[in-house]
Formats: structure tokens, C-alpha cells, sequence
């Protein structure tokens, strides 16, 4: 909890008294105690036997979302609200630490008994489903499913961004989709549950858990294999930076630069997995040139140069054949490119230049200015901002650029051998900020590999 920002510290408190108040207040409303005891049991074996790495929840199947759409029919509101709250009980196992089994219970609580309350008020009927009540229950589910999964989400996105200085604009576009087709489908099998559950019996109506653990399994072995994928990036990187030693954390640095440039244009999960892959392995290619020639102090002669440039096409014959890295091929090809036609490997000019490719260029260079190198020291901070600006349009995606400004503004950076750095707001189009400078007439860095580079990266 000490970890936490104090903004989201308060925020959590905040869940947390709001949700124990509410069920409170619920308790004395509660009815079919049996089978309130019978759904809280069931959906604390399934987070205490059944769970998935925190960081790879988002691979798994919500078999608490479908015992709480269960609750809610058979046992209403109230009921609903202390079998979610019980869920805080069940994830022990996982190693989960106790503020997040807090929040996680109190934001699934609330969002029972705000959907609870939406099935009661629009007529849905408790513990008894009869033929005649469809097809309108399911009109009724729908609601109650939007309902929960805006509730849900929205307490869980906020809390995310309070924690990492997140915009929450972006971070709702990434919400969105987690409302509809997955937990609507989760929804028909609580109601199918729900209509076993009170027709026929408990025991009957639990079966259909089953497929659900199959999947559930199914989706744990995925989780498996991005690990190794995440270890076989990992030991490629380290070979890298073995060779290269000047460029230690280079890699992890500009896949995170990456990441908070997508991040700020609002990309999918999806694709922000694959570019941080592509930020990742920009450099992979560096195996295949002479030690020498990239641990050498000064400028590099004609055929060394040569060899470095080579080293985008040495990368994507490395990688071409790694069928999980297809997406990120682009980027890690074409990041020497410049939008004006003047990189390499192919001279692509403006949106010829794969969008992966753009974003990794600014990132590459942002850290290249602001790392310490065996030619030169590090830039400050707000003088890396000023070329980045400089050279946007000419060499960087003015798209790019402004949204690396803006999350650097509002996330900050964490420079190579310090703490992470906050910079006083600045707007990318104004003119230059820090000490009002104008370009340099000449190349900005003793050594400047690519005959185009205005801002040297690592080339």
C-alpha cells in the first residue's frame, strides 16, 4: 500500500469504506442465506484453486463474473454483493498482496449491487425463472451486464491510472471492449446457470463450470508460452548488450519509451505487446557486427559505418522465421528510416514507414541523447526535448514526437543511472524550451554513424 501513489492510496480507502457501508447496509436485506453461503463458497475455490498471474489477468476466464451474474438472479442485490465481496477471501494462493485482494473484492462488490439493483428495478425476477419470463430477462441481463462491466472496469481503470500518471481518456478507450462480447457470453452462462440453479438444483447447475475450467486451462498454457516468448527476448537482448556494453538497458529503456508513446495514442493492448517487443529487439541485428566496431571510441570509418548500417536487414533475418514476432518485424527493420527519405535501410519517406518503426524512432534517440556514451556524456532531459522537436517533420513522425512529449510531461523518464525525472510542462509546438539554443549548424554528437541523422540514435 506504501507504494502507491497517495493519490491512489485514497482512492482505494475511498473503494474500500464505500463498499463495506454498502454491504452493511445490505445484510439485513438478504434472503436464500443457503444458497448466498453455497455461490460465496464456490467463488472462493474458484480465486483460491484457480489462479492466474496478477500480470496475466487479462488472459483469463472470469469464472467469478459468471457465479456473480448467478448470485444476482438467484439470491438479488444484496445477496449478490457479499458473494462477489467474498471473493477477497479466495486469492491467498496466488501470492496476491492484501491491498489489491481489498480492491478487487470491494470493486466487484459494487459493481454486484449496482447491477443487482438495475436487475430488481427493471423487473427481474429472484430466484425464480420461469418459461414465461423470456425472452425479456434477457433484455434484462444485457442491462445488468453494461451495468457491471462499466462499474467494474471503470473503479479498475481509475485506480490504474491514479497509480501510473495514466490519462484516463486513453486508458477508457482501452475499457470499452471489456463491457461487451466477452462478458456478455459470461452473462448468458450465469443466466443459464442461474435458471439450473433454481429449477433443478446446486449441484446440476455447477457442472457448468466445467468447460469453463477447460478454458480456463487452455488460456494458463498461453500464459505459459508468452513467458517463454518473454524469455527468449530477454537472452537475445543479453547477447546484444554483452557485445555492446555502452548500450547496457538501452533495449528495455526504448521498448519503454515505446510503450508510453502507444500508450498515449491510445493503441490496443495487442499491439502495444507487439511494439514493446519491437522496442525490444530494435537492435538484435548488432550480433552480426565486429565487437571492434561497436565498442570503438571516435568516429567510424566508411566500411564500419557500413557494417552498422547493416545491422536493421541482419535483424530481420535473425527474426524472420519467429512466427511470434511478425508484427514487429516492421519496426525493427525500418527504425533508421527518417520521414523525409533520408535512412536507411530502404530511404522509405513519410507513411511509407511503418507505423512500429515511427514510434521506435523517437524512443531510440530519446534515450540514445539522454544515456552516457564512451564519446560523449548525456544530454539533459529538456535538451533531448528540444532536438526531438527540432528534428520533427525531417527526420521524426510529428505524431509521434508530441505524444512522447506529453507522456514524458506527464509519466517522466527514468534516465540511465538516476531516478526517474519529471519535466515543468511544455507545449510540443511552442518554440524551444530549456535555454533557448537555436539547432546546431553541425552534428550535435562526436560520432555520427548514419550520413542523415540530425539526432544521433544508436545506430
Amino acid at each position: 500500500m506504501t507504494e502507491l501513489p497517495r493519490a491512489a492510496r485514497a482512492y482505494v480507502c475511498a473503494v474500500a469504506v464505500v463498499c463495506m457501508a454498502a454491504i452493511g447496509l445490505a445484510i439485513p436485506h438478504v434472503h436464500h442465506v443457503a444458497d448466498v453461503l453455497s455461490l460465496c463458497g464456490l467463488i472462493v475455490l474458484c480465486a483460491s484453486v484457480l489462479t492466474v498471474s496478477e500480470t496475466d489477468s487479462q488472459f483469463d476466464v472470469n469464472l467469478g463474473f459468471v457465479l456473480g451474474i448467478t448470485a444476482i438472479l438467484v439470491t438479488g442485490a444484496a445477496g449478490a454483493m457479499l458473494v462477489a465481496g467474498a471473493s477477497a477471501l479466495g486469492y491467498v494462493r496466488g501470492g496476491r498482496p492484501l491491498v489489491k485482494r481489498i480492491f478487487n473484492a470491494a470493486q466487484c462488490a459494487l459493481a454486484g449491487g449496482a447491477s443487482g439493483l438495475v436487475y430488481e428495478a427493471l423487473g427481474g425476477k429472484v430466484h425464480t425463472l420461469q418459461p414465461g419470463d423470456f425472452p425479456r430477462v434477457i433484455f434484462v441481463l444485457v442491462c445488468v451486464v453494461v451495468v457491471y462491466g462499466l462499474v467494474n472496469h471503470s473503479l479498475v481503470w481509475a485506480v490504474i491510472c491514479f497509480s501510473q500518471g495514466l490519462s484516463l481518456r486513453h486508458q477508457w478507450r482501452q475499457a470499452v471492449p471489456l463491457t461487451s462480447s466477452p462478458y456478455l457470453a459470461y452473462g448468458f452462462l450465469g443466466l443459464l446457470m442461474a435458471a439450473l440453479w433454481v429449477n433443478v438444483n446446486p449441484v446440476t447447475a455447477t457442472l457448468l463450470l466445467i468447460p469453463l475450467l477447460v478454458t480456463r486451462t487452455t488460456f494458463t498454457n498461453y500464459v505459459e508460452q508468452q513467458r517463454a516468448y518473454d524469455a527468449t527476448v530477454a537472452a537475445l537482448i543479453q547477447a546484444v548488450e554483452t557485445k555492446d556494453h555502452y548500450t547496457r538497458g538501452h533495449s528495455e529503456r526504448v521498448a519503454g519509451g515505446s510503450v508510453l508513446i502507444a500508450e498515449q495514442l491510445g493503441l490496443r493492448q495487442e499491439k502495444v505487446k507487439a511494439l514493446r517487443y519491437a522496442g525490444m529487439l530494435h537492435d538484435v541485428g548488432k550480433m552480426g557486427v565486429p565487437t571492434r566496431v561497436l565498442q570503438k571510441h571516435g568516429r567510424l570509418t566508411g566500411p564500419e559505418a557500413d557494417a552498422i548500417r547493416a545491422h536493421p536487414a541482419r535483424g530481420l533475418e535473425m527474426l524472420g522465421d519467429i512466427e511470434f514476432l511478425q508484427e514487429a518485424l516492421g519496426g525493427i527493420y525500418h527504425h533508421h528510416e527518417r520521414m523525409d527519405g533520408k535512412g536507411y535501410p530502404l530511404g522509405l519517406k513519410g507513411p511509407e514507414i511503418p507505423e512500429f518503426a515511427r514510434v521506435i524512432m523517437v524512443a531510440d534517440a530519446f534515450d540514445s541523447m539522454t544515456s552516457n556514451r564512451s564519446y560523449r556524456p548525456a544530454m539533459s532531459i529538456e535538451r533531448a526535448i528540444d532536438e526531438l522537436v527540432a528534428c520533427s517533420g525531417l527526420q521524426f513522425d510529428p505524431v509521434m514526437v508530441e505524444a512522447m512529449v506529453t507522456a514524458l510531461h506527464a509519466r517522466g523518464w527514468r534516465v540511465q543511472g538516476a531516478e526517474e525525472a519529471r519535466l515543468p510542462r511544455m507545449e510540443v509546438g511552442s518554440p524551444r524550451a530549456g535555454n533557448g539554443d537555436s539547432p546546431p549548424d553541425t552534428p550535435l554528437l562526436p560520432r555520427q554513424v548514419s550520413a542523415y541523422s540530425s539526432v544521433e540514435t544508436d545506430s
